[in-house]
Order: structure tokens, then sequence, then C-alpha cells
């Protein structure tokens, strides 16, 4: 099996973590969004242990995840660490029994300056951030999520594969 040298380990990290970052969502405070969230085991372990894990092994053991419900959909907010007031959020649905995550559309990034210039969002080229989740900017998101033509699909995995009871099988 082939192991990269010690001093290319971070700058593979690095270049992992920002292709992960194309087309997410950054919010800078989720303020009390966070305690709205629930947690759905199944949707943890999957971002914990799936795609990008090492051997099944969980990613990062400090990174806490809870899903919120914005309208008709469900967004998953990941903080990196315990001390972290915002992180990444990512809008998912389970179709079928399989976790499905969806990315922004980078296409749309012109449609959305022109259709909400006034949302506070930033974009840049990788990213869109909020500064901090309040009732207008959960209302911003509902609208874009009820727009299909806003994301793309960038996972799908089986849901619940060991058919764990913890698990929120339907969101509605």
């Amino acid at each position: 099996m082939f192991s990269l040298p010690r001093f290319l380990r971070p700058l593979v990290l690095l270049l992992a973590a920002a292709f992960a970052l194309a087309g997410c969502i950054v919010v800078d405070d989720f303020a009390e969004y966070w305690d709205k969230g629930f947690i759905d085991h199944c949707v943890n372990d999957i971002m914990s242990t799936g795609e990008g894990s090492r051997n099944g092994k969980p990613r990062n053991k400090t990174m806490l995840m809870r899903s919120l419900r914005v309208g008709n959909h469900t967004f998953l907010m990941v903080r990196e660490r315990p001390s972290d007031t915002g992180g990444s959020l990512i809008l998912y649905q389970i179709e079928d029994g399989q976790y499905v995550a969806y990315r922004l559309n980078e296409s749309k990034r012109e449609d959305f300056l022109r259709d909400y210039p006034d949302s506070g969002v930033i974009l840049t080229s990788e990213t869109a951030t909020i500064p901090k989740l309040t009732a207008d900017s959960v209302s911003l998101l509902a609208q874009i999520a009820d727009d299909s033509s806003y994301w793309m699909e960038s996972r799908r995995e089986r849901y619940n594969p060991a058919r764990k009871k913890d698990c929120i099988q339907t969101l509605y």
C-alpha cells in the first residue's frame, strides 16, 4: 500500500478540505439554531465514518453534527470543534433508504446575486457564507432549498445499513 511522506500529509489534507468546500455553505454563527437542531445518529455516522474516513474510523472525533428542519428540507449543521460557534451547512434528504447530500450549484451564483442582492450572504468562488443564522437567513435557506436548480447531488450512501433503532427514518 502506498503511503505519503509525512511532510506531504498536511498539504493533501488541505487540498481535500478545499475540494470538499466547493459549493458549500459556511455559517459563522449558528446562534440559537444549533439548539433547535436534532441528532440523527445514522447521518452522523455517515459523515463521521463514510466517504473520506480512513479504514472506517471516524475522520474527526470532536466533530459535532445536528440536523435542522428548514421548511420542507433538512440541513446538517457541522462544527469541527465544540468551541466553534459556526461551521458548515449541508442540505440533505433521506430518499429510498439512501442519504443524499447536495451542494450548491455554482452556475447559479449570478442568479442568486441578481435575485437576492440584499441577502447578507457573502459569496466567494468556493463558498457561500452566512454570517449568522437568523430568522431572515433561515427563511432565505427555505426559499433556496425549494428551488432544485440551486442544488447538485454530491453524495449518496445507504442511510441505515445496520438497521439501528436510533435513526430518524422519516423527517416529515
